[in-house]
């Protein structure tokens, strides 16, 4: 019974139900309440859309045993940059009010202007966009219930990885033996 629950193929499917969870709970905070995302709100967004299609394309392959590995072996650096970017976000927001990094330029213009190693030098220093607080569910912050779930994504990744896989000749043995 759980064999189909615990599938290669159903971890996956968790896994982009989380992320679509929490991206259209992002979407819906951003264009119905009016909170903006800041620069590693997107960065963010962008690490849970790669998790996201990872996901996608292991569902539609349908791997079985090392096939399902690899999936999940590639899944585990995006949850954990993720995870190092909701953190940062977190921190920042635990920073008393002199210590909070000057406002920046918008995310566009840092695109437009300067190569991609430099933007992410400046996003990843933070701003104090970065470090307001507008929205709390059970006292938690928008950043560290991300980071909750990037470490969800990220424990799931790993069970995925490491999971044993039942082959066919195991399977068509223990349908013999009922």
């Amino acid at each position: 019974m759980f064999g189909k629950l615990l599938s290669a193929k159903a971890l996956f499917v968790y896994g982009l139900f989380i992320v679509l969870g929490g991206l259209s709970f992002a979407i819906y905070l951003q264009f119905f309440k009016g909170l903006g995302p800041c620069a590693l709100c997107i960065f963010q967004r962008l690490t849970y859309i790669a998790y996201g299609l990872i996901a996608l394309v292991a569902i539609i392959h349908s791997p079985k045993k090392w096939g399902a590995r690899v999936y999940a072996f590639f899944q585990l650096p995006v949850t954990l940059l993720g995870l190092a970017i909701a953190l940062r976000q977190v921190w920042l927001q635990g920073l008393p009010p002199g210590q909070v990094p000057s406002c920046g330029p918008g995310i566009n213009f840092l695109l437009q202007s300067f190569p991609l190693q430099k933007v992410v030098q400046v996003v990843w220093a933070g701003s104090s966009d970065c470090a307001v607080v507008s929205w709390r569910f059970l006292t938690l912050s928008m950043a560290t219930w991300s980071a909750i779930l990037f470490g969800c994504l990220f424990l799931l990744s790993l069970f995925a990885m490491l999971k044993r896989y039942q082959t066919g000749k195991k399977k068509s043995a223990r349908a013999s033996e009922d």
